[in-house]
């Protein structure tokens, strides 16, 4: 018999703790998270493109959700 694990890697761990997968992220957030980090249009475009963003006001935890007229976009980690 073969079988087939299918599924979705949630985080990874490291020695330093763990690390949500940006896929865990979009799957299972939800729209009306509470304090989700609101990207503007120019942001939300760069953060598609893969690029980093500075936000005006810097994120108030270390990793945060990032959403765009709510619906989430992925997770942020705020060096």
């Amino acid at each position: 018999m073969r079988f087939s694990h299918i599924g979705l890697k949630l985080a990874e761990t490291f020695a330093k703790g763990h690390r949500w997968q940006h896929e865990a992220t979009i799957a299972l957030a939800q729209s009306d998270a509470q304090n989700p980090f609101e990207l503007t249009a120019e942001e939300a475009l760069k953060c598609y493109h893969g690029r980093d963003i500075f936000p005006d006001t810097p994120p108030s935890r270390d990793e945060e959700i990032l959403s765009y007229q709510q619906p989430p976009l992925g997770l942020a980690v705020h060096y």
